[in-house]
């Protein structure tokens, strides 16, 4: 299976390669190395097994749409680094991030951001004191920004010199297109790639978001349902 891929050139003139899997996976090549965000194969019909093998895997929080104990396996290999959610522990090994915390792996920043939802009939999807994650990578002096599930709550409006931002995009689990937009605006990416966009509740139309954020950012919409 072939999966659509972006090659991008980071702030230091390296290459950043990112391939879209489904709904909130994704995985980033950077000068060998291979990072994935909460990749999951059986229930998106992805063969993680001919993929290159992980150096690290980043999950966000442990719903099944974006926790895969049989993906991480078959991804890992021996000095494979998993950070995760504190809720995530329950069901894989892993390093535990609480929000705001900074590492550096093989050269790439991680910075764990807080990831919630603020709408009151949402709350029990995401819970702040679940401590789900999104992450910001700085790979070459790029920031990336992968939300995981969350709305527009205070942390995420406060990020600052995010060059590229996957914002996750969903009712009633995650965001609507104007809390995008209202993200967007706020923490000012170049690029946007909207996902998580499809659920069983169904699939969000995203393509407003081009015009609604003509001239304060470029959307690349991928299938990533």
């Amino acid at each position: 299976m072939l999966f659509f891929k972006d090659s991008l050139i980071a702030k230091d003139n390296s290459k950043i390669i990112l391939t879209f899997y489904a709904h909130a996976s994704v995985g980033i090549e950077w000068k060998g190395i291979h990072i994935y965000v909460d990749p999951v194969g059986e229930k998106y019909g992805v063969d993680f097994s001919i993929e290159p093998k992980a150096d690290l895997i980043l999950i966000t929080h442990p719903h099944k749409d974006h926790l895969d104990a049989k993906a991480i396996e078959v991804l890992s290999k021996a000095d494979t680094v998993v950070y995760a959610s504190k809720e995530c522990s329950r069901l894989i090994l892993c390093e535990i991030l609480a929000p705001h915390v900074s590492k550096e792996f093989m050269g790439v920043g991680v910075y764990s951001v807080p990831a919630y939802n603020t709408t009151e009939e949402h709350l029990q999807y995401h819970p702040i004191h679940d401590e789900g994650l999104g992450y910001v990578l700085n790979i070459g002096g790029t920031n990336i920004y992968f939300a995981g599930d969350t709305e527009d709550n205070e942390d995420v409006l406060s990020l600052k010199n995010v060059d590229i931002a996957f914002l996750s995009i969903n009712q009633p689990y995650t965001m609507t297109v104007e809390q995008v937009v209202n993200v967007v605006k706020a923490i000012c990416p170049s690029v946007l790639y909207p996902y998580h966009t499809g659920s069983q509740m169904g699939e969000t139309d995203v393509t407003p978001l081009v015009a609604m954020l003509k001239g304060f950012c470029e959307v690349r919409i991928r299938n990533m349902k």
